[in-house]
């Protein structure tokens, strides 16, 4: 005997064919960790992991751990390395931004503690986004998020909206009677 009645049954049949059990789980809003395979939830629900899923979640968690454990200096070296084949002027901006090439490489040799400022000037010279900032300077025990000065305030709104002006960022801080970083004459 049969439990479903035809139109329950074509119901069921337009549910899956219309992909409708994809667009539910969607919604749901499940944590990007359980949402490993190609944008569908994995079995982590019901823990039965596939090889590749498991491949890619431990790449991930291995990736954060290597970024976490990295020193200020091999930190500098990478963002330097991969901004330098998008932008291959990268050394005379640094110059400009007050990173000379002998205190990079003192930088990237951990043979110095940069102060917060020379490292703001380094990210607006590297023209880092503002989660590279925030790596970077918590990297050397700063921070421009978690401090609630007006100078972070100012540097934080400049480099969220991409303006690594120099001499805009001078202006504001010296109109805000913050201290420059880039120096105006």
């Amino acid at each position: 005997m049969n439990k479903f009645s035809d139109t329950t049954r074509e119901d069921i049949r337009d549910f899956i064919v219309n992909n409708e059990i994809y667009n539910i789980v969607q919604s749901l809003n499940i944590p990007k960790e359980i949402v490993l395979f190609d944008g569908y939830p994995s079995s982590v629900m019901g823990h039965v992991l596939g090889d590749r899923e498991i491949e890619r979640a431990l790449n991930i968690k291995v990736t954060e751990l290597k970024s976490k454990s990295q020193t200020l200096g091999e930190f500098v070296n990478i963002l330097i390395e991969n901004k330098e084949r998008d932008y291959p002027d990268i050394s005379r901006r640094m110059d400009k931004v007050g990173v000379s090439r002998q205190y990079k490489h003192k930088l990237i040799n951990n043979k110095c503690r940069p102060t917060k400022q020379k490292l703001i000037c380094l990210a607006i010279g590297l023209r880092l986004n503002i989660e590279e900032t925030e790596t970077l300077l918590r990297k050397a025990e700063f921070s421009l998020i978690d401090e609630l000065s007006e100078f972070d305030c100012i540097v934080a709104y400049f480099i969220k909206n991409n303006i690594y002006s120099t001499m805009k960022i001078d202006n504001y801080l010296e109109m805000f009677g913050q201290p420059t970083i880039f120096s105006i004459e």
